[in-house]
């Protein structure tokens, strides 16, 4: 053992804090492995002085290597006092910290952890990620549990249960909201009710079950989402939906069932098929991808865009080595995609130290950005729905503003007036109606658009025109709308 290593594990036994801290600060300047044992060394010991260190070590050091060693260290001993520390870093803006932590919380593992993710998901932060993180901790929390008392077959028989599956079924709009709420507080029971309606041609009530399973993350539902799109025919909503289910957890199959739904003829389609490729990647997979890539311009091109488009880090730095997906990548990139795009494409180049094609990209997206766009705020419980959104809103020429969660979407609205706000039919505990009778509380209907784009075909027109007039509604659509109509809510008093 080194004389440094030695001097360490003396000042931890003596909790001599200060000349802790005093060695801490030259642990940059000590060899990998030492690095790693002295890491270990702190992690491994089991009391308030050590988390003090660990603490210091997060906050004072600004090497990316080392903070992103240090919550490494933390997940791997899964110190679970260290869980408030780690969760800052879900945050950050810097993509290698960030994805540390969230692996460090996904092998502590703990309620808390899961807690934590689950807030950051709420906010613009979240990502594939995070989610697959949620969807793991909760798995193997469930697993250690009793099964649910509202599971299952007795679900079926509940009064409850019943109405209001009737209601989420309902052309009337308030009260499939009504039926929505339910089934969103009892996972399992939407479950069940997929179950149950697999075969419903009532459409959006398919399409609503879909949407509640992916919220609820009711992993019980996979199955009944793969026997779905191993279907021959179904319309590109439901698919949309399903694949937007299936990205809530990692599921055997899923996989296999994403790269069909890759060279779809809708791009909202592909777009949500890589976001579960996303996050069941494989070298199988990719070896399947780049097949189908090399296949031809007329598959590549919507391929690479899709996983693009969806910012899917996994696969783009998987895939970025090959010639015809930095080609076919740079095309789009150059031309058509958005900034969020650009920035995420940025991050990877840099993170790989191609530092001129990085020079490049940035070029191009500086000149994007310093021309003033109207804003538009997106709110949706669904991550896939919000990358389709945010490409739309760009290729109409406006800026999006995403967020999963509408109190963020509030709080932003609050502060900074956008100029148009589109939120879910369906949002966390509050319908849109009431989320745009909250923001008529500080706004009027002339100053600010408030616009549903809604999953739903077959709603009620009439009742859909009362509710509108009595929230204060601007526009009722469906998803996803077309460039001329999110034109018109910008343009339009």
């Amino acid at each position: 053992m080194t004389d440094y290593l030695v001097q360490l594990k003396q000042m931890v036994r003596a909790a001599r804090l200060d000349q802790c801290k005093s060695l801490l600060d030259r642990i940059g300047q000590q060899p990998g492995t030492q690095k790693r044992q002295a890491l270990e060394l702190l992690a491994l010991t089991p009391d308030a002085h050590t988390c003090a260190m660990l603490r210091y070590l997060l906050v004072s050091q600004t090497d990316e290597r080392l903070l992103a060693a240090t919550l490494h260290t933390i997940g791997k001993f899964r110190r679970k006092d260290m869980i408030n520390e780690v969760a800052e870093f879900l945050f950050y803006d810097n993509a290698l910290l960030k994805i540390q932590a969230v692996q460090a919380l996904e092998k502590i593992g703990t309620p808390s952890a899961l807690s934590c993710l689950e807030q950051a998901a709420k906010t613009d932060k979240c990502d594939q990620d995070i989610l697959h993180a949620i969807a793991g901790i909760t798995a193997g929390i469930s697993g250690f549990s009793p099964p649910a008392p509202d599971s299952g077959r007795q679900s079926r028989k509940s009064p409850a249960y019943k109405t209001n599956l009737a209601r989420l079924g309902s052309r009337h709009p308030e009260k499939c909201c009504q039926g929505f709420a339910y089934f969103a507080n009892h996972s399992s029971q939407a479950a069940a009710a997929l179950t149950e309606n697999l075969d419903s041609h009532n459409h959006d009530l398919l399409i609503r079950l879909l949407h509640l399973v992916s919220t609820t993350h009711s992993q019980a539902a996979a199955k009944d989402i793969l026997a779905l799109l191993s279907r021959n025919r179904i319309g590109s909503h439901l698919k949309f939906a399903a694949y937007d289910a299936l990205q809530a957890f990692p599921v055997s199959g899923a996989a296999d069932a994403a790269l069909t739904g890759l060279t779809d003829n809708f791009s909202q389609v592909r777009m949500a098929a890589a976001g579960v490729l996303e996050i069941n990647c494989s070298d199988r997979i990719l070896s399947r991808i780049r097949s189908i890539m090399e296949s031809g311009t007329k598959t590549g091109e919507p391929l690479v865009q899709a996983i693009l488009d969806v910012r899917a880090a996994k696969l783009i730095d998987a895939l970025i080595n090959t010639d015809t997906f930095f080609y076919t990548a740079s095309n789009h990139l150059e031309k058509t995609a958005c900034e969020p795009v650009l920035e995420s494409f940025i991050r990877i180049l840099e993170n790989r130290n191609r530092r001129s094609s990085a020079r490049k990209y940035r070029q191009i997206l500086d000149k994007k950005a310093c021309k003033p766009k109207k804003t538009i705020v997106v709110t949706s419980l669904s991550r896939a729905r919000l990358d389709v959104y945010t490409k739309l809103i760009y290729a109409a020429g406006f800026r999006a503003a995403p967020l999963i969660s509408s109190q963020p979407a509030f709080e932003t609205i609050v502060s900074h007036k956008p100029d148009a706000v589109v939120c879910d039919l369906f949002l966390d505990n509050i319908s849109g109606f009431d989320f745009s009778r909250e923001i008529r509380e500080l706004y009027g209907k002339n100053d600010l658009p408030v616009i549903i784009s809604a999953w739903d075909k077959n709603l009620d027109k009439d009742l859909v025109s009362d509710a509108v007039n009595q929230s204060g509604v601007t526009d009722f659509c469906v998803f996803p709308p077309a460039p001329g109509t999110i034109k018109s809510w910008v343009t339009t008093p």
